[in-house]
Parts: C-alpha cells; sequence; structure tokens
C-alpha cells in the first residue's frame, strides 16, 4: 500500500488517441485513491493541467511558480510561465509605460493605450515592459478603441475555432488570435482586436509579473532574481505566495503577516529538495517560529515570520 507514486513521462511513447484515453484512467485512478500522493513529472502542459492539483513549473532545477493549474493560466508569475501555460501560447509585445499607479497605463505598438489592472511603482514610469495578452481572450473589436491593428497574415481554420496571425509590423513575429470558427476573417484584410482589461498582463524587464489589484490572488511565484545565493525559495517569497492582497493596497513580496493556518516554508537545501513545496508544521507555534530567511536579491533584508 504505497503512499506515493511517481510517474515520469509515462505518455510519451502512446499515440495520440491512447494518451487521452489513458491520461483519463490516470485521473480516474487518482480520484480512488484520495490518500496517496502522486508526482506525475510531464513535458506536455494539457497532462499538467488536466491532471494536477498542484503544479510545480521548474527551469533549469528552479522553481518558477507553484499554483493549481488556473492560479498558473490567469496569474503567472513572469515570463516564462505565461507563455509556457496555454496553447497558443501568450503573445507578448513590447510596451512603454506612462502611468504608473494602482492601474499601469502603457502605449502598445501603433500608438494605442491600454490600461491594465496592475499595480506599478513610479520607478517604473517611462520604462519598457512586456505586454501580455492571450489568444483566446482577444476579440474583434466592435467600437472605435481598439489593442491591435493589422493586416491578417494567415488564418488556420480549425472547425470550432480559427487561428488568425495579424502582421503588426514585428519582422517574424505575428499577433495570433483564436476566433470563433464561424468568425469571418479573410486574408489580407484589416483586423482590430481588443480584450477586456482583466485578461491584459504585465511583466516587468527582468520577465516579473506586475501585482494584480487587491483581492485578486499574487502568483505564487519564485522567479530567477528573487532566489538568495543559494537557491533556495526565501521565507519572504514563500510568505507571498500564500497571502491575498490587504484591502485597497497592493502585498509586496516581503508582506509580513501571519502565515496560512499551520502552513510554513521548507528550508530548500539543494536540488532534489527544490520541487519538495511546502511542509505542514506540527503546530501553529511551529510556524511562528519558521526559520529566518537568507536576504533574497529583493527585499535585501531578513526576517522571521
Amino acid at each position: 500500500n504505497p503512499k506515493v507514486f511517481l510517474f515520469d513521462e509515462p505518455l510519451s511513447n502512446l499515440d495520440a488517441a491512447l494518451r487521452v484515453a489513458t491520461r483519463i484512467e490516470i485521473a480516474k485512478l487518482k480520484e480512488s485513491m484520495p490518500n496517496t500522493t502522486m508526482i506525475y513529472v510531464t513535458h506536455d502542459q494539457v497532462e499538467a493541467m488536466t491532471l494536477a492539483d498542484r503544479i510545480v513549473v521548474l527551469k533549469d532545477g528552479y522553481i518558477e511558480q507553484v499554483g493549481s493549474p488556473m492560479e498558473l493560466y490567469h496569474n503567472p508569475g513572469n515570463l516564462f510561465v505565461a507563455q509556457f501555460i496555454g496553447s497558443p501560447a501568450m503573445n507578448v509585445v513590447s510596451a512603454k509605460v506612462e502611468k504608473t499607479g494602482k492601474t499601469t497605463t502603457v502605449v502598445l505598438p501603433g500608438g494605442t493605450k491600454a490600461v491594465v489592472p496592475t499595480v506599478s511603482p513610479t520607478t517604473a514610469d517611462n520604462s519598457t515592459v512586456s505586454f501580455g495578452v492571450r489568444p483566446e481572450d482577444l476579440v474583434v473589436a466592435k467600437g472605435k478603441d481598439c489593442l491591435f491593428e493589422g493586416k491578417v497574415d494567415y488564418v488556420e481554420q480549425l472547425g470550432e475555432v480559427q487561428l488568425v496571425y495579424i502582421d503588426l509590423g514585428r519582422q517574424g513575429e505575428a499577433l495570433v488570435a483564436k476566433l470563433p470558427g464561424t468568425a469571418t476573417v479573410e486574408r489580407g484584410s484589416t483586423i482590430r482586436l481588443d480584450s477586456d482589461a482583466g485578461n491584459l498582463h504585465l511583466f516587468d524587464d527582468k520577465g516579473r509579473a506586475f501585482p494584480r489589484l487587491a483581492g485578486r490572488l499574487l502568483p505564487r511565484v519564485s522567479a530567477p532574481d528573487r532566489r538568495n545565493a543559494g537557491g533556495r525559495v526565501t521565507a519572504c517569497e514563500a510568505q507571498a505566495s500564500w497571502r491575498r492582497a490587504p484591502a485597497g493596497v497592493a502585498l509586496p513580496h516581503n508582506y509580513k503577516g501571519r502565515w496560512k493556518g499551520s502552513w510554513r516554508p521548507r528550508a530548500f537545501q539543494g536540488p532534489a529538495r527544490r520541487a519538495s513545496g511546502f511542509t505542514r508544521s506540527a503546530s501553529s507555534r511551529a510556524s511562528s517560529a519558521a526559520p529566518r530567511c537568507r536576504p533574497c536579491r529583493t527585499c535585501a533584508n531578513a526576517w522571521t515570520a
């Protein structure tokens, strides 16, 4: 009666039809064994999204982000996670910050402006950032305002949906929109696209996501430049990953509130333990005595939870 199962790319050598059937069987097996833990290693994001309760995204041996599938989809912590989760990948274009504050106004290629519900510091004013929007979140603009306007370069008709590639004047990089298959889109025509503000994302020059407005879950992320010199996840990062932003303010990554319940960060010592996640303390007293973290590159100080 094992308590932990390890799956290492179990479906990689199967054909498409058998892969789907086996994936469903594995999901049913997991449901039938609620008291066991299954660790599933895969490069297939479909397997990760459909089978996982929590996903640990790794890159070069480091944890990029930990969270539920929908947390990673809606709140990617950095550019790598944003473009890794979702198919087709998130569109990312360069933008200029025009106004900072509780919302951020950016100027997109072509001169159009977008107000993104992300909190930005005053130091980001006039800086160059990465603006992201998923293909499925783009719609044909009906009014005068739009995010993008360009020429339809190619259309892939898939039946239920169609992938429309739009030329924005960026050499070798087309904007991709996933539109309904019934929409009339002609190759060579001009198309105007828009999106709901809640579906827009901003990333700084180091690839880190700008925090969302208060009340939205912040990304559970350990970005490369937020790791300490030893490659461990610091307490300040783990703290922020479990908290919501207090009403009316943005939650900084070194927020010094109490731990959620009796969870505390595990001291990651080496590569084999970096993906160990979090550990539950024996009591709430133990959680309040979490070890101090070493100074990280963002907050430049250490503190005790």
